[in-house]
């Protein structure tokens, strides 16, 4: 019986630190929201990666992510200093939509 492929998602980390989180299926819709601390938004890279942040990340107040700047992500950033806020999930989108890791 062959072995289930692992999916790696990366959390970036306010720090800049990034730590791989393993599973054996897609991640949750309520992990993603814990990892990130409330509701989840998607931002796309300019290099085909999908990230997942805190939507309210500016209201609430959350540090930058020195990982990611306005250079790497397709939306505009100027509200928050021209980085992306709290932590972020990064992985891909299949096909047929589901957020799989690498």
């Amino acid at each position: 019986m062959p072995k289930a492929k692992k999916m790696i998602y990366i959390l970036w980390k306010t720090d800049g630190k990034g730590e791989d989180i393993v599973t054996d299926k897609p991640i949750t819709l309520e992990k993603m929201q814990e990892l990130v601390g409330g509701y989840i938004e998607q931002v796309e890279l300019k290099n085909g990666h999908t990230l997942f942040v805190n939507e309210e990340g500016f209201l609430q107040g959350l540090k930058p992510n020195p990982h990611f700047t306005e250079n790497d992500v397709y939306v505009d950033l100027t509200h928050s200093g021209g980085y992306l806020l709290g932590n972020v999930i990064e992985g891909l989108i299949r096909s047929d939509g589901e957020f799989v890791g690498f």
